[in-house]
Order: structure tokens, then C-alpha cells, then sequence
């Protein structure tokens, strides 16, 4: 068989980072010859330095002398090049290593000061140590902790698909508990979106992990927010069923954020059945919770409670109180979702009183952000609200026309009782307004 060499042009970084189709031949030919080692084989950076390197091969072999030492590039045949490159390799390690350990330090202080921001109401900070944070590491905690900003300040599109960042990433790293809690806040966007039954199949597949994985505070969760969808259907059993469920695993568990949350939704059925004493029991632990923990979003839904429930018993200040008083902490917030239930609350208070100006600007302060927001639930109370206060003023075609809208939209998340409530007040119109 014929003696052959071969020999290969060095070629730049930059090329080697991005390799047209036949460079990348070329680098699959040269591995080749690498890991077979059937071939000797030398690199050369230009044609001078190989003109120089093929002269001395070619007289050594007319020569009869070995070339293996002079041709091949196998780092074996140099122990002492071989311990540098592997001291090289180890060096490259940690740097890389260091950096890496870095760039998460970096990206969770970050991401502590974006909750901070956040929780003060420094919106535009917030948002900015959030994406920061998670362009110098992907951390999923943080990223799903951005997603659950952006949904406080109704960026739902993007909340979106930060959550579905963190299912991607649980999946891919089998942490099922990520891929849960992701799973858990899609549900409450699209809740929040009117959209139920997508909210109940995330819901449903958040339960089935967290039971599989025997996490219990995720199968608390989980209830919790499935009572929620049952009770906006108007299915009030199955809602007190799962909302006791829940409420037992947090009381188990020791969790006191879960159990507020649960004594709240609970008031909420009491008040929709009118045992106003229990609600208003259910709302104060709920408060009483919330406010030993620091919890400022949870101490405005309980304030906006209170609020319905002094409404029930007719106390209108004591209701314009509270109402007032979680519309504070929602601007502080900057939670949108929260301001425009309270904007439509204080709508609800001025029409009792007859207000009706003051009333139909606090109605459509709401149906403003929930148009901005997509959430078809707050839109259809809004629009319903206009109705109410069209027909007082005896503008009945007005009135119904924004019934009609309300009606549209309930229907469409299949909300049963408020559906069959707006029914009867446009039969109502129709027949003269009474």
C-alpha cells in the first residue's frame, strides 16, 4: 500500500463557529482521520509554513526515517504537551464553572430585587431586574415568578408564555413539580380570561402531578382553584367539596397562605347562600392571615369581601370603606385585575345610592382595563352594570344593548347563573323595563 500524509489548513474561529457546508465536510473528515488513526497527519496555519513542513517530511521519508514523530498530532507521543492540554481543559472547567455560578448569583439577587420592586408598586424596576435576571440565567422559579407579575399587571400574552417557559423547562429536566405549579397559574389565566374549561384542564393536570408526586401542596392548590371554576359555574356543592378538601391539607400542612386563601373562597359560597355571619367569619381569618403574613394582594381581596358582604347587609359606608381601601393597595400594586374589580364595586355602591354618573364612570373605568385585559368576565359585569344603569335613567334600548353583550359573554364561559340572570332582565326590558 501507498505511504500517504495528509495535511490540513488551520482554519480561523470564526469560521469554526459557523462552518459553511464544505468546511463542515472537511471537519467531518479531518474526526475521522483523527479517531481511526489509520493516516498520518499534520495541520499548517499557511502555505509557507506547510511548504516548509512537507520538506522535511518528504526528505525523511527518501531518507527511510520515521515520520510518526513529526507528522501525526496524536498527543499521546507528548506526555508533557498531554498534562498541559489537561491542565487547560481543567482551567477552562472552572472558569466556566465560575462564571456559570456567577451568572446565577447575579440572577437571583436580581430576581429578589424584582419581587421586592414588584411588592412596592415599582412597576418598570420590577419588570426590568425580572428580564435581567433571566438573561443571565434562566432560573425557573424566577421565570415563573415573572410570569405571575406580568398576569398582576394584565400582560396575560406574555405571563402566558413565561408559564409555558416553565413547562418546558420541567419537562425537559423531569421536575414534575415545576411542570404542576406551571400548569396551576395557566389555570388561573385563563380563569381569569373567562375561559373555564381550558382553566379546569390545566387545573385537572396540576392535580394528577401533584397527587402522582404526592405533593400535597399542590394537591391543595389544585382544589382550591377547581372549587373556584365550580363556583363561578354555579355548581355549589362540588365548589364546597373541593374547597374543604383543600382547606384540610392546609390546615395539615401548617400552610397559612393556602388556608387564608381557602377561608376566603369559602366566605364567598356562605355569601352567595346568605349565611352572611359565617362569610363574614370566613373573610376575617382570612384577613387576619394575610395581614400577620405581609400579604398585600391577599389583604385587598379581603378588604374587596368585606366590602360585598357590609353591601348584603345595606351598611353603604362601612362597604365604601372597604372597597376604598383595596382599590389603595391595588394602585400601589399595580395590579390591574384588582383595580377594575373595584372600580366596578364602587360603581355597584354609587348606583345604590343613585349616582348614576358617578356610578357609569366607575363601570367603565373597569370595562376599560378588562377590555385591555381580555377578561371576558369582568367585561360581561360591566356591561350588565351599564344596563342596570340605562334602565334607571329609562334609556331601555340602550339598556338593552348592553345586556345583550353581557349575555353574549357569560354564555360563552358557560357561567349558568349570571347567564340566566341577565336572561331575565332583558325579558324584563323588553316587556317596558319593569
Amino acid at each position: 500500500m501507498p505511504e500517504i500524509m495528509l495535511y490540513f489548513q488551520k482554519v480561523s474561529d470564526d469560521m469554526l463557529a459557523d462552518p459553511g457546508e464544505h468546511l463542515r465536510q472537511v471537519l467531518k473528515f479531518k474526526e475521522k482521520i483523527e479517531s481511526e488513526r489509520k493516516f498520518l497527519y499534520k495541520s499548517y496555519e499557511d502555505e509557507n509554513k506547510w511548504e516548509k513542513i512537507f520538506r522535511e517530511h518528504l526528505s525523511k521519508w527518501l531518507d527511510g526515517l520515521p515520520l510518526d514523530d513529526n507528522l501525526t498530532e496524536d498527543p499521546i507521543e507528548d506526555q508533557e504537551g498531554l498534562r498541559e492540554y489537561d491542565d487547560a481543559i481543567q482551567r477552562l472547567k472552572i472558569e466556566r464553572d465560575t462564571e456559570r455560578q456567577k451568572n446565577r448569583t447575579l440572577a437571583l439577587t436580581l430576581g429578589i430585587e424584582a419581587l421586592e420592586k414588584a411588592d412596592s408598586g415599582q412597576i418598570t424596576k420590577a419588570e426590568e431586574y425580572f428580564a435581567t435576571s433571566i438573561a443571565n440565567y434562566p432560573n425557573p422559579s424566577i421565570i415563573n415568578s415573572y410570569g405571575l407579575f406580568l398576569q398582576r399587571i394584565g400582560m396575560l400574552k406574555n405571563a402566558e408564555e413565561r408559564f409555558l417557559q416553565v413547562v418546558e423547562i420541567g419537562e425537559e429536566t423531569g421536575d414534575g413539580s415545576l411542570v404542576a405549579i406551571a400548569y396551576g397559574n395557566l389555570g388561573n389565566m385563563y380563569k381569569t380570561r373567562g375561559d373555564l374549561d381550558k382553566a379546569e384542564k390545566m387545573y385537572r393536570k396540576s392535580l394528577a402531578i401533584s397527587k402522582e408526586r404526592g405533593r400535597k401542596e399542590g394537591v391543595a392548590t389544585a382544589y382550591g382553584n377547581l372549587g373556584s371554576v365550580y363556583q363561578t359555574r354555579g355548581d355549589l356543592d362540588r365548589a364546597e367539596e373541593v374547597h374543604g378538601k383543600s382547606l384540610a391539607i392546609n390546615k395539615e400542612l401548617g400552610r397559612k397562605e393556602g388556608m387564608a386563601s381557602d377561608y376566603r373562597n369559602l366566605g364567598d359560597m356562605h355569601l352567595t347562600c346568605g349565611t352572611l355571619d359565617k362569610a363574614e367569619k370566613l373573610y376575617k381569618k382570612s384577613f387576619a392571615i394575610n395581614e400577620e403574613l405581609g400579604r398585600k394582594e391577599g389583604v385587598a381581596s379581603d378588604y374587596r369581601n368585606l366590602g360585598w358582604l357590609y353591601d348584603f347587609r345595606g351598611d353603604l359606608n362601612k362597604t365604601e370603606e372597604m372597597y376604598k381601601k383595596s382599590l389603595a393597595i391595588n394602585k400601589e400594586l399595580g395590579r390591574k385585575e384588582g383595580i377594575l374589580t373595584d372600580y366596578n364595586n364602587l360603581g355597584n355602591l354609587y348606583k345604590t345610592r343613585c349616582d348614576l354618573d358617578r356610578a357609569e364612570g366607575m363601570y367603565k373605568k373597569s370595562l376599560a382595563i378588562g377590555k385591555k385585559l381580555g377578561q371576558k368576565g369582568v367585561m360581561a359585569i360591566a356591561y350588565g352594570n351599564l344596563g342596570n344603569v340605562y334602565q334607571t335613567r329609562g334609556d331601555l334600548d340602550r339598556a338593552e344593548e348592553m345586556c345583550e353583550k353581557s349575555l353574549e359573554l357569560f354564555t360563552s364561559m358557560g357561567s349558568k347563573p349570571m347567564v340566566e340572570k341577565v336572561e331575565s332582565l332583558i325579558v324584563a326590558l323588553r316587556r317596558g323595563g319593569g
